[in-house]
This record gives structure tokens, C-alpha cells and sequence, in this order.
């Protein structure tokens, strides 16, 4: 959605994974040469800079592509679990839950004891999720169109779901919207409602639902102590072994950045996506001149 122009842009690639090369004088927390995973902006590069408490040591055995596909949706998912204060027994609806963000929220809400439902958008998608997470193909549904509202009521005695995490738009959006149940909490994890000012419809708030956004890019710069503390705990169940990085893992070199996206655009990929750099790669880039530059006729019909 940056790459289009859709959303505000923070630089291509927002999570990433690689050796510290240079600490400034009051870092503690990592050293030259620690292996480490970091929630950054403009991360399709080879060097980055970020704050210090973004950069997480990573296990010894973890790979960086798994390291790197950690951060956002991790931090997305746990902090996204822990705004719904979700306890065992209750019943969770999780969209796209083959993708990256969706895999984090299966293994978040397994770990709380939650009953999962969960939209796929093909069957060789929904194959994965019974395979992998252990979830009935009864509590599967398709995200393709809104059947899927009166499957999940259904799935839930009719009472509807204690908790939905979104990530559908337009009419999706509304239809799941009305699946919550009574004392229902609503979190929405897309963009593309809230940037077009998309209508809610009130009547569910009769019931004492509610409804929150989660905007993590926002909240790890503004917020940073809590975005350090969210991070530091999801590397904590990592570590514990309560979590892991999503599967499998498409891996693609920087430039070949421009396929990458356009698969993720596509939607059909499982999983998550990761841009290597590689020897001897040449990356497509725009240098546009500066104005002086160009003949001062073309300045004048630019103008």
C-alpha cells in the first residue's frame, strides 16, 4: 500500500534483521557484532539505523530470513492480544490467518487457551491451517465474500465471537463487525477503512461491544517505552518456545523487491515474505536530477 501511494510512507520495509556494526556511546543493550532482529523503517537497504532498544539479540540457531519476518507482526499481534485482555475459553474470529499476522495470531491465542475461527481465501490456504495449527476445517471459513458472517454465528452457538481481529475492508469489514458477541471487542488491523473514512455502523455498541484500531508503526515512535516492553516480551516467548517465526518463508533478493510486492498485492502467498540482499545484485532506483538541472524549457512546462 506505501509502494502505491495508498498510505503514508515510511520508507520501504519496516522490519529487518542482520550483524550490529556500530553502537553510539550510551547503547548497553547490544554490542558490535550481535545478531539481531529490529522493527525500523526504510529497511529494504544494507545499512540501517534505528534506536537501540528496537535491535533484539536472536537466538544462535534462528536464521535472519526467520529473525526478520518477526518483528511487526508479532509485535502487532501480541499487542493487539493484549488490548482485548483475551482469556482461555473465549472464542477469537482471525482473518487471513494463513498470512504472517495471522499465523502470530493463531499462536498468540492457542497460548491464551482461546477457541479459534479463521477466514482463508483459498483451500490450499485453509489445508495449511488444519495441517499446521491443528484447527477443524469446521472453524474454517472462506474471506472471499461475506458467507462467511452467518458460518461463524453458526460455529458460535450463535452468539457470535468474544474477540475479531480485522483485517478485511469495506462491506467484510461491516459484516464481521455485526459477528461480534455481547461484551464483544472488535480490534481493526487494516488501513484502508480508516484511510477512506469509512462509515461504522452504532447499533452493535447497544450490546457493549467495542472497537479499537491498532496503528503499531505509530505506536512504537511515539510510544517508545511501551513498544520496547511489547518487543522485548514477544522475544520472551520466543525464547521460551511459546511462539515461532511464520511458515514458510518466500525468500527473494533486493532486486527483485518489485515481485515481492506484487505477490503480497495478489494475496495468494502463505506465510511471509523476505527480501535478501545478495553478491553482484543490481537494484532498479530512481535518482530524479535536481531541478537546475534540466533544461529550463522543460522546467517551464513542468511548471
Amino acid at each position: 500500500m506505501q509502494a502505491m501511494g495508498q498510505i503514508d510512507s515510511h520508507g520501504l520495509g519496516l522490519e529487518c534483521s542482520g550483524v550490529v556494526t556500530k553502537v553510539g556511546a550510551a547503547v548497553s543493550n547490544v554490542r558490535v557484532g550481535d545478531r539481531v532482529a529490529a522493527p525500523a523503517e526504510g529497511t529494504f537497504a544494507t545499512l540501517v539505523r534505528a534506536s537501540s532498544w528496537r535491535a533484539m539479540r536472536i537466538p544462535d540457531s534462528m536464521d535472519f530470513e526467520s529473525a526478520a519476518s518477526l518483528p511487526i507482526v508479532f509485535c502487532t499481534a501480541l499487542h493487539a492480544v493484549q488490548m482485548t485482555n483475551l482469556a482461555a475459553g473465549e472464542t477469537v474470529l482471525i482473518h487471513a490467518a494463513s498470512g504472517g499476522l495471522g499465523q502470530a495470531l493463531i499462536q498468540l491465542c492457542q497460548h491464551r487457551g482461546a477457541t479459534i475461527l479463521a477466514t482463508v481465501g483459498t483451500e490450499e490456504k485453509r489445508d495449511f491451517i488444519i495441517d499446521h495449527y491443528n484447527i477443524p476445517a469446521s472453524c474454517i471459513f472462506s474471506s472471499r465474500d461475506n458467507s462467511f458472517a452467518a458460518s461463524v454465528m453458526s460455529a458460535a452457538q450463535g452468539r457470535g465471537v468474544d474477540v475479531a481481529f480485522n483485517s478485511l475492508s469495506s462491506e467484510l469489514l461491516r459484516v464481521t463487525w455485526t459477528c461480534l458477541a455481547a461484551f464483544g471487542r472488535f480490534v481493526e488491523l487494516g488501513k484502508k477503512d480508516i484511510t477512506v473514512n469509512s462509515r461504522l455502523d452504532m447499533a452493535p455498541f447497544a450490546r457493549n461491544v467495542t472497537f479499537s484500531a491498532i496503528d503499531l508503526i505509530a505506536m512504537l515512535a511515539e510510544r517508545p517505552v511501551q513498544g520496547a516492553k511489547i518487543w522485548s516480551e514477544v522475544m520472551t516467548l520466543l525464547e521460551k518456545g511459546s511462539i515461532r517465526s511464520p511458515f514458510p518463508l518466500t525468500v527473494c533478493g533486493l532486486a527483485e523487491v518489485d515481485t515481492a510486492i506484487r505477490t503480497m498485492q495478489n494475496g495468494r502467498h502463505i506465510g511471509k515474505l523476505v527480501v535478501v540482499p545478495r553478491a553482484e545484485e543490481k537494484a532498479k532506483a530512481s535518482h530524479p536530477a535536481p531541478v537546475e538541472q534540466f533544461p529550463s524549457e522543460v522546467y517551464r512546462r513542468c511548471i
